[in-house]
């Protein structure tokens, strides 16, 4: 919501899809194990936040970061679906 706003007031159209999630967050979030292990996805050790919340999953007090993580990488493994736009950074897709 906070984007599309910043996007209207700089007079950016943007057209967002919203995705809600379904299935077992635990489930979905212990999926990216295989993909840390052998290196496929790799995690920056600047992104401290990240890091402590993969570390404890799921007895971290928050799990917003991995939840958010699979949710990319979800969407990275069907291009063309949809685009990610990446604040400050670049569009995937």
């Amino acid at each position: 919501k906070l984007l599309e706003e910043k996007a209207g007031k700089d007079g950016i159209r943007l057209h967002l899809e919203r995705i809600k999630n379904t299935g077992d967050k635990y489930k979905r979030i212990h999926s990216l194990a295989p993909l840390l292990k052998n290196g496929t996805l790799q995690l920056n050790e600047e992104h401290r936040m990240l890091l402590e919340q993969m570390r404890f999953f799921p007895h971290a007090k928050h799990d917003d970061g991995p939840d958010a993580l699979e949710m990319c990488v979800r969407l990275a493994e069907n291009p063309g679906r949809m685009q990610v736009l990446i604040p400050g950074g670049r569009i995937v897709g």
